[in-house]
Order: structure tokens, then sequence, then C-alpha cells
């Protein structure tokens, strides 16, 4: 199996807590996309969050080296960053798991079929072999982005 890891950057337990809310992850990925206004309010439209809670999050962003301004111009300093651990868990990654999930019951009932997809999988295993299956969805996870984001400007929607 190729190693999909030579593309994301993993980030240390320290920046994981310190950017563990949903919208640090959306801000990051709404920079890529080709319409981004570097604005806080446009930020805090399109990801149905308060003001407040998008300038926060962009100063961690900015003190943490993940994003750099200048002239009002907002540049990614790293593209990909892998932020799960197939090893252990913390109470940061179980808060953003039930937010994800969250997230992901609010698309289920407002996102149109045709733009979204959710899926589950319910298997008998052997649990010897939960650390292959995880490795598994963790490469199938990052082929997927290397699919939607290849070296192109016309991603439009996080």
């Amino acid at each position: 199996m190729k190693n999909k890891n030579d593309s994301f950057i993993k980030l240390t337990e320290d920046e994981y807590e310190a950017i563990s809310n949903w919208y640090h992850f959306a801000i990051l990925e709404l920079i890529k996309t080709k319409d981004f206004k570097p604005n806080i309010q446009y930020i805090a439209q399109e990801l149905g969050i308060h003001s407040e809670e998008v300038k926060d999050a962009l100063d961690r962003l900015l003190r943490l080296g993940f994003i750099k301004v200048a002239k009002n111009k907002w540049t990614l300093i790293s593209k990909n960053h892998i932020w799960s651990n197939p090893v252990t868990t913390s109470l940061a990654r179980q808060k953003l798991q039930i937010e994800l999930a969250k997230k992901a019951i609010v698309s289920l009932e407002n996102i149109p079929f045709s733009l979204r997809e959710n899926g589950s999988l319910t298997v008998a295993v052997d649990t010897r072999k939960l650390p292959e299956f995880k490795e598994k969805i963790n490469f199938v996870l990052k082929d997927l982005s290397d699919f939607f984001q290849p070296a192109t400007t016309n991603l439009d929607s996080v």
C-alpha cells in the first residue's frame, strides 16, 4: 500500500489540542476555495458560526503557523494535516468526533442528497485485525483528500 502520509503533516498533540474545534479545520479548507474572501464575516457566514469564533480561530491558526496573512492575502503554510491517531485518543479528539457527528446529522437534515454522502459499515471483525482495519480506513481518507484536492484552483465548497 502506497504511503499516503507523504503529502500530510501530522499534528502534534499540543497543536491538535489548540485547534480541535471543527471550524479550525473548516477554515483551513475554506482558504483553499477559489472564491475565498479573507474576511471574518464571510467565513462566519460560510461556516454558520459567530464572528468571534472565527477571530479566535484565526488568531490560533496564525500563532501556530498554519496560515500567514500579508496585505489581505491569506496563505496556508502547509496544505494537508493528519489529525487522526490510530494508537490513542484524547478528550480533544473525542470532542471533535462528537462535533463532526452532530454536523453530519445537520447535513442529513438540511443538505440535498446530491450534495452529500453519509455512510457506515457494520461488520463482524477479528479484533486482532483492528489496527490494520484503522490503517486501511486512514488510507482511504487520505486517498479521497488527494483525489478531491489535486493541484487546482477550482475548489468551490467545503
